[in-house]
């Protein structure tokens, strides 16, 4: 008996040990009942701009409580272990394991999520974690009812009850918060001047949102940000922390650093608090040209610095809104700067991005808003150390549907967020001359076949691509990032073409990567054609192999294809970018003619075939400071349309001297992100980096130089080279010149007769030279190809339009047809309008241009044929007031189409420097030929 009595009771110390433990695990039961409740309440996790003080107190007792208790629960369960193996009760050993396995695997997922978060690739710990916590009480239970001393009905009745009390108490306590917390939601800031609407047009015959015309990306100069686009939720400056959320390094560290170099690669500026929980992205974006965009980038650094000096510090804003968001929504952009200082370094930090809830329109200029009222709903949010910022973070892995609903938007998977930066116009406000447009890679992607928006294209990807889908890929997160799905997250290196921002760091992994993503078939080269002596051109010489002789006049014809691109290439500041082809004719004693070396003086030979554009002041001085207020006009761009191509031309005459045997023909595309002279702009008067040379693609083929009885080493194309047939066909039609574009696409279509693409490409030309019976043959071998293709549907609609007479009802087929496949391509509402107008059918034509300006509210065309059309409604009109009404929207359509049009006497200011520039003045012409001299 006495034996039987040691066994059954606990001691004292095991007595007061148990009571603790029970009474923290009930907290426990009760905090997690409130939490699971709650975690799915509205307000919880739905806001991204709320999440409950209450809800997050009791996530950190959860925490702190389950960390208390776990030790003395496992100190009491090998304290009470050696007892509990001598009793014979069957069922009170199996449950009392089952609870203290139970016990350590909830502790180890939860430590695991407080670790690695609960995101969807750990989703299987947090509902381990969830299951285990709901079946231990009910194991405790069992063992206690199993044991020699179970607990009394009215005990379990009554620890239940309390816990169901407390659960009620924290609820009440929740909801007080809630009622008290509740604020209305901030109007936000206008930021376009407001249209004052005169009493001719109160009750409008149409309902054009553009009259009276207000251009959808002006400004109202009372912003803080003016010219920028910019804007925040209260209209006002906001503190820089909410950009770099007073991440900041060692300051003597970072300042010797930023003195010696111009910026600090080793700190990290704004990240450091992202860093906790997404390494992965931190350290891809930290050798990205974001982190490198303002005065932690010496290209950027210079052009702003001239623009605040010769244009004005309220002016350099136009450029703040990208480039210096810590300075400018600080309200900092028109004071004095000091590079060195962190605002200045912290670049484009994650919050920069991150922290936009909005874009304006379609218009670019940095047309974004910043939500700047709302801190973030976690606690201890500022905290940088100890166990405010251990709770903070486990509040948010806990919980990270608030913060990711905060930081990732729905629009920042589409391309239309990037639109802001990658899309800009300057106007008086900056230039003091008129609107222009600048870089627009946004304009360049939608109206293309990668977008799926253009039936005109050549070539239409099997997908849509967005920009992310190029320039943000699936890249591993070995440091362990959060947000990793499989393992990988979406690159923030933003990997693109400025080799010159890594190599002035030393980052020599970046510029590999870079180069790898350029080589990756963004682009091709292709030798394809050859002419002797005039003749008709011999195509894919590198199959066909024609022999040449002495003295015989060549000409090669080089085909650079845009293969991957998805907007122009090259794409962003083209007056400092500089693309080039290299060409060289060789044999075996060396180099015979060459074209695109790059001299000693590292500039390139001005005579080489570039991709760029070469602009002008209104003096007629080149653009090549980066000095963006100064462009008047360009003196040419060639650039290659996403699925485009180009044909670079070269002639040259074999000397009598040249030995006879092979001839090799290389030709290389080559890259430079920014050109000799602005680089020595940019590092005047102290050592100037000799930044890298990428070649992006290259060709070579070789040719027999014999006797005038050598014969030709030829081989027939094959049907897998229709592509480079079409793509010298697209080369030249683009070049305007059809009949020898003609001969290369009905080479395609012998070579695959089941495609549509050489029967169509051949009627496109048919219809530029107003052949529409022969447009019409061609257009129907296509529909047999690809009876359900639309891209035929909108070149049937364009012959129809030609046409014109009866055949115009048939185009107004065609060309709905057209736009119910492809809702956002400007060029078929445009036609469609054009159409209407034909036809007289002004209303509906109206209502088709304002489809065109819905996807591009600059739209110059579209604005011209609006103000026609409501002209010849004023004509028809008969009510007076009708007619006044359409007479003033005809007047505000074409202040509209002033406003965008192109300026036809900008070209002037060109002549004085094509006197003085021929070379630049030969790559301005349409077909542009480059006449080699012997080395």
């Amino acid at each position: 008996m006495a034996r039987s009595q040691e066994l059954k009771l606990l001691s004292p110390g095991q007595i007061r040990l148990l009571a603790f433990v029970v009474a923290a695990a009930g907290f426990m039961i009760a905090n997690s009942l409130y939490l699971a409740l709650a975690g799915r309440a509205a307000g919880v996790g739905d806001d991204p701009h709320r999440l409950s003080i209450t809800y997050q107190v009791m996530l950190a007792l959860h925490i702190l409580v389950g960390v208390a208790v776990f030790g003395p629960a496992l100190v009491f369960a090998f304290w009470h272990l050696k007892k509990a193996l001598l009793r014979k009760s069957r069922g009170t050993v199996p449950t009392g394991i089952g609870v203290l396995l139970a016990m350590t695997i909830i502790m180890v997922t939860g430590f695991f999520i407080l670790t690695a978060a609960n995101t969807r690739d750990n989703q299987w710990a947090f509902i381990s974690h969830q299951v285990l916590a709901l079946l231990l009480p009910f194991l405790y239970l069992a063992h206690r009812r199993l044991s020699f001393d179970p607990p009394s009905g009215r005990d379990t009745r009554t620890a239940a009850g309390r816990m169901l009390g407390l659960v009620v108490l924290i609820g009440l306590v929740h909801g007080v918060e809630a009622t008290l917390s509740s604020e209305p939601v901030a109007d936000r800031p206008v930021t376009r001047v407001a249209r004052e609407i005169p009493d001719v047009w109160r009750d409008p015959p149409v309902d054009d949102p553009f009259i009276p015309f207000v251009p959808e990306g002006d400004v109202d100069p009372r912003s803080p940000f003016f010219p920028a686009a910019t804007t925040t939720s209260s209209g006002g400056p906001l503190p820089a922390r909410i950009i770099h959320h007073d991440d900041f390094p060692d300051r003597e560290a970072y300042e010797q650093e930023t003195r010696e170099r111009g910026f600090a690669p080793s700190h990290y500026l704004g990240a450091q608090t992202c860093q906790r929980c997404h390494p992965d992205s931190v350290e891809q974006w930290a050798t990205s040209a974001h982190r490198f965009a303002s005065f932690n980038n010496p290209f950027y650094r210079k052009a702003v610095e001239l623009t605040r000096d010769e244009t004005g510090r309220k002016e350099s804003q136009w450029c703040g809104g990208c480039h210096d968001p810590a300075i400018m929504l600080a309200g900092n952009m028109e004071n004095d700067i000091d590079p060195v200082s962190l605002d200045a370094q912290a670049g484009l930090t994650c919050l920069a991005c991150h922290a936009i809830d909005e874009t304006h329109g379609l218009t670019g200029n940095g047309n974004y808003n910043i939500q700047d009222e709302s801190p973030s709903p976690y606690m201890f949010s500022s905290s940088k150390e100890g166990l405010a910022r251990v709770l903070h973070d486990y509040a948010m892995k806990a919980k990270p549907t608030v913060h990711k609903r905060r930081m990732l938007k729905p629009f920042f998977r589409e391309s239309q967020f990037c639109m802001p930066c990658h899309k800009v116009s300057l106007d008086v406000p900056v230039n003091d001359y008129r609107w222009l447009r600048g870089q627009n890679e946004f304009d360049a992607w939608h109206n293309s076949g990668v977008a799926r928006n253009n039936p005109m294209t050549w070539y239409e990807p099997e997908d849509v691509r967005q920009c992310q889908d190029c320039h943000m890929p699936l890249e591993e997160a070995p440091l362990g990032d959060v947000a990793a799905k499989g393992g990988k997250i979406r690159s923030h290196r933003f990997l693109a073409v400025n080799t010159a921002l890594p190599y002035i760091r030393g980052d020599m992994d970046t510029i590999k990567r870079m180069e790898a993503y350029l080589q990756d078939q963004k682009l091709s080269v292709d030798i394809f054609a050859l002419r002797r002596n005039g003749e008709a051109p011999v195509m894919a010489v590198d199959r066909r192999r024609p022999a040449l002789n002495r003295g015989d006049q060549v000409q090669l014809d080089i085909v650079v294809r845009n293969l991957g691109v998805g907007h122009t290439f090259p794409g962003g500041t083209n007056d400092s970018n500089q693309g080039w082809i290299e060409l060289t004719v060789a044999t075996a004693d060396g180099v015979l003619f060459q074209s695109g070396a790059v001299r000693e003086d590292r500039r390139v030979d001005p005579a080489a075939h570039f991709y760029r554009s070469v602009l002008v002041d209104k003096h007629g001085q080149r653009i090549a400071k980066r000095n963006a207020p100064d462009i008047h006009t360009a003196v040419y761009a060639n650039v290659i349309p996403p699925s485009g191509s180009d044909l670079a031309r070269y002639t040259f005459t074999i000397p009598e001297d040249t030995p006879l045997g092979e001839l090799t023909v290389k030709a290389s595309l080559k890259w430079r992100k920014f050109t000799r002279e602005y680089t020595e702009f940019v590092f005047e008067g102290v050592e100037v980096p000799d930044l890298p040379i990428t070649t992006i693609a290259s060709d070579a083929v070789t040719v027999t130089l014999g006797d005038d009885d050598s014969e030709p080493d030829a081989r027939e194309p094959s049907p897998d080279d229709w592509k480079r047939f079409n793509d010298y066909g697209v080369a030249l039609a683009l070049d305007g010149v059809t009949k020898e574009a003609l001969t290369a696409f009905e080479q395609v279509a012998r070579m695959v007769p089941d495609r549509p693409d050489g029967w169509r490409n051949q009627a496109r030309q048919y219809l530029v030279d107003g052949d529409f019976d022969a447009c019409e043959r061609m257009l129907r071998k296509a529909t047999e190809a690809a009876p359900e293709d639309y891209k035929n549907a909108f070149w049937w609609g364009r012959l129809f339009e030609e046409r014109g007479g009866a055949s115009l009802e048939d185009a107004l087929v065609q060309f709905r047809a057209v736009t119910e496949m492809y809702p956002d391509s400007r060029d078929t509402w445009a036609r469609l309008g054009r159409t209407l107008m034909h036809l007289g059918r002004y209303e509906e034509a109206i209502k088709a241009f304002l489809q065109v300006l819905r996807i591009d509210p600059e739209h110059a065309l579209a604005h011209e044929k609006r103000s026609e059309a409501y002209g010849s409604l004023a004509e028809q009109a008969e009510d007076p007031r009708r007619k006044a009404a359409f007479q003033y929207a005809s007047g505000e359509a074409r202040r509209a189409y002033l406003k965008y049009k192109i300026d036809e006497d900008a070209q002037k200011a060109t002549l004085s420097y094509r006197d003085t520039h021929p070379h630049d003045h030969r790559m301005s012409q349409r077909v542009v030929i480059h006449e080699l001299t012997p080395q």
